[in-house]
């Protein structure tokens, strides 16, 4: 499950496809600020964290999530944390990233 703290249930193979179409999906999102919602964003976010997808579709999320980050809840930026070992619930670095986006927007390659 995506939002729990359990070890992952899904086969190699099927977790590679997963993560090559959510990669895929990531790739295809407009760019135009505004245009997705930050709520399906950060779903995207988290799934992306769980699937273990590159570097640069992770940091595409958080740049758009950032460039967002106004219009945003709490439940929005609270990354679970999926590195099993029991220390924290939450991402930090991930909403420290979030975060970084939204305070220097100029900063970002986007739009």
């Amino acid at each position: 499950e995506i939002y729990g703290k359990s070890k992952k249930k899904i086969e190699p193979q099927q977790e590679h496809e997963k993560r090559v179409v959510l990669e895929t999906i990531v790739g295809l999102l407009p760019r135009e600020k505004n245009a997705i919602s930050i709520s399906f964003l950060s779903m995207l976010l988290r799934a992306a964290k769980y699937l273990d997808t590159t570097v640069v579709c992770k940091l595409d999320l958080e740049k758009r999530i950032g460039l967002q980050l106004s219009q945003a809840v709490l439940d929005d930026i609270l990354i679970p944390s999926f590195c099993f070992d029991g220390d924290t619930m939450f991402d930090g670095d991930t909403v420290q990233q979030i975060m970084m986006n939204y305070a220097y927007p100029a900063l970002s390659d986007m739009d």
